[in-house]
């Protein structure tokens, strides 16, 4: 096994005053990584990693994520990314992540609705699905397991 140790750090100081933080998560248990560059473009939303119960080339156990980073290489494009719970479902949500910008989740773990009286239940994530807002962008992913 092997340890990840992500630490998040935000220095600010506003009208003299030291508003920063940092925050570190820890993990001892970790028995994968996959660390991938690739590019995207603007025509249409692509899978950049799938999770089912059968693995393979970009595709995850259910249940086995434990950090997952999706990081917008760009100095200029942004990149969206859209979360599917189940393929083929309203089930879905959209993030923008801006140039240089990351997009971090703790699991493999989510749920969409498009209103808010539903109740959240935590369902595996099918899909991440990414693409640019204009021309082409890289982005770098990091899972851990």
């Amino acid at each position: 096994m092997a340890t990840i140790k992500v630490s998040i750090k935000e220095e600010i100081v506003i009208n003299g005053s030291d508003i920063g933080s940092e925050n570190v998560f820890v993990d001892s248990s970790i028995v994968y990584a996959d660390r991938r560059v690739m590019t995207v473009n603007a025509v249409g939303f692509e899978p950049i990693m799938r999770f089912s119960n059968k693995v393979g080339n970009g595709v995850y156990a259910d249940n086995s994520a434990e950090y997952i980073r999706i990081t917008n290489l760009s100095d200029s494009i942004s990149v969206y990314i859209q979360i599917l719970v189940s393929a083929g479902a309203t089930n879905s949500a959209f993030f923008v992540i801006e140039p240089k910008g990351s997009f971090i989740l703790n699991n493999n773990q989510f749920d969409a609705y498009a209103d808010i009286t539903s109740t959240f239940s935590a369902k595996n994530i099918d899909s991440i699905e990414a693409t640019s807002a204009s021309s082409t962008a890289d982005i770098e992913y990091l899972i851990v397991g």
